[in-house]
């Protein structure tokens, strides 16, 4: 969950351990850093078919620099803007490349310089990022090598380096720069991270798709394409999703039975929870939340939020950091779960009077069908 004081990555606080299976499309999204190693818990996330899973975008911007990646024989012909979430002090580059929105200021040792060097001919390019592909412009290849600064990073040079338009970047056997899929695993069926039951199922990723126009607390959701299809058991089971004419108003889950789930922390700066635990939490009208976020701290709630928690003083009960992407779940009039929305932001962990904001699933119903029609 991100919160607006520090925005950390999003635990239940005040619930209860859950009983294995009883929320079965929970699953756990687990980073695997190209040169960390596994880092094991990194944000929860919901399972709606057997190949696709739904989460929150922070979760995969917000990541080390290093876990983003050149892919080769390919390019991108507009301004990239990946995310990088925060700058660093230093970098060691060993055969690596950045993102070109990225400035950065380089200090050499003595003896240092850069250098032009050749690519291959037979340039490849192709789409990489997860788009419309009538929204690319056609690309061109080059098959010489840059010769000068100019030459290699087309017209957006600063004089510090850095890159602030690639429109006119070349294509020459280019690279452009995504969070690969490859540091992402899925385990379905978890419940107790500590320990393995034998119902968990751990799968790889080939497609990761964040909402474009993702901005911090905006249009916060993505999704995982899983490299091959979930088996279903009582413990692994994808959500329902709610019709989309159930609605995209403010009132669509008012007085229903809501849960959030996740192995967040307890406390803010504590440690994740091992057993998986969930919160019982109230739907309340957005305007509510619009008034403590919105004009106490300049956050825009709007109709693609789901406000859910308590308003009264006590609090103590909701969301807190680890439990970002995982589901807020409602049990709707015909006995059945249903995804209403994914744990986006807050105030930190329960934070009285200040309850959480999910994303509203209603309204990005088009959107996940689309990314499920594009990379069937």
């Amino acid at each position: 969950m991100m919160v607006f004081e520090d925005t950390s990555t999003g635990r239940i606080v005040g619930g209860k351990e859950s009983i294995p299976g009883a929320w079965p499309w929970q699953v756990s999204l687990q980073l695997i850093h190209p040169r960390w190693g596994r880092i094991g818990h990194w944000c929860g996330g919901v399972l709606v078919d057997e190949r696709w899973v739904v989460t929150a975008a922070h979760c995969i911007n917000n990541l080390p620099t290093s876990t983003y990646s050149p892919r080769a024989y390919t390019c991108q012909a507009f301004p990239w803007h990946g995310g990088i979430p925060r700058p660093f002090l230093s970098l060691c580059l060993q055969n690596e490349l950045l993102p070109p929105s990225l400035r950065v200021s380089l200090t050499a040792l003595s003896g240092v310089r850069s250098q032009a060097f050749s690519l291959p001919f037979a340039p490849l390019c192709g789409l990489t990022k997860r788009t419309d592909p009538d929204n690319w412009t056609p690309l061109k290849a080059a098959s010489s090598p840059a010769s000068s600064r100019e030459e290699c990073s087309g017209q957006g040079v600063d004089p510090e380096g850095g890159i602030d338009d690639i429109k006119e970047f070349p294509c020459s056997k280019a690279f452009s720069f995504t969070q690969t899929a490859a540091v992402w695993q899925v385990v379905l069926g978890e419940n107790d991270r500590s320990e393995l039951s034998g119902h968990e199922s751990v799968l790889g990723v080939v497609t990761v798709v964040t909402h474009d126009d993702f901005n911090d607390y905006q249009n916060d959701i993505a999704m995982l394409k899983l490299r091959e299809d979930a088996v279903f058991s009582d413990y692994v089971q994808p959500i329902c999703l709610p019709d989309v004419d159930a609605g995209l108003d403010n009132e669509t889950f008012l007085g229903i039975k809501c849960v959030a789930t996740g192995w967040g922390m307890r406390v803010h700066g504590a440690r994740l929870e091992n057993r998986l635990k969930e919160v019982w939490v109230p739907v309340v009208n957005n305007s509510h939340c619009f008034k403590i976020y919105g004009m106490m701290h300049s956050i825009d709630v709007k109709d693609y939020h789901v406000c859910a928690g308590f308003t009264h003083s006590s609090g103590g009960q909701g969301t807190c950091v680890g439990d970002s992407g995982g589901p807020l779940q409602c049990n709707m009039r015909d006995g059945r779960w249903y995804l209403a929305g994914v744990t986006s932001f807050g105030s930190g962990c329960a934070k009285p009077g200040f309850p959480d904001v999910y994303t509203r699933i209603t309204y990005y119903l088009p959107w996940i069908k689309q990314q499920m029609r594009i990379y069937r």
